[in-house]
């Protein structure tokens, strides 16, 4: 897959500080998140680690994600080609921001995870239905998924297609804080 010459976060690199600035007061909280995050996603900000591979002693570094909902990185979305100004485009992406204490209507009705498994029960009884014709879906274990997460999670060498090991890991770096305040000794 080819990744796209320009990027929300190099969008957010080069103009979002002066974006913030100019809509100070009008930006929400979670939107400044949202942006933070992407301009952090996949930098040495978020820390990473060091892949080898021991057949043809490639190296390679890769750079943490931000695991953010709104970031395309991380959610690998579709790209269509559209012209608009940084402006026009940053309004535009952090529309989709919620407002804080709003929530995602995926996350709430019968069939949200924390109570799905009881609420799809109890509507097949009330509409009287037997178990043999509405068969129920398995669930996996977070020990299941968690084991089948590693097993996809290999990675393989970009020019001999061999599998390439962590060889360091480094965490992510520190913010940098003010020099210290002089006082006058008078």
């Amino acid at each position: 897959m080819s990744h796209p010459t320009l990027e929300v976060a190099d969008i957010f690199r080069h103009h979002g500080h002066a974006w913030r600035q100019s809509h100070r007061g009008h930006i929400s909280l979670g939107q400044f998140k949202v942006m933070s995050a992407i301009e952090r996603c996949r930098s040495a900000q978020l820390g990473g680690h060091v892949l080898f591979s021991q057949a043809c002693e490639h190296q390679q570094i890769a750079y943490n994600s931000c695991r953010n909902r709104h970031c395309p990185k991380c959610q690998a979305k579709r790209y269509t080609a559209m012209t608009l100004t940084a402006d026009e485009f940053i309004r535009r992406f952090l529309i989709h921001v919620l407002p804080s204490g709003f929530h995602r209507l995926r996350h709430y009705g019968l069939t949200a995870n924390t109570n799905r498994k009881d609420n799809l029960a109890r509507a097949r009884k009330l509409l009287r239905l037997d178990e043999a014709e509405c068969p129920v879906q398995q669930e996996t274990t977070d020990k299941h998924q968690n084991e089948e997460q590693k097993q996809e999670a290999t990675y393989t060498c970009p020019d001999c297609g061999a599998p390439m090991i962590i060889i360091e890991t480094f965490p992510r770096s520190q913010q940098p804080r003010a020099p210290p305040i002089k006082k006058d000794r008078t």
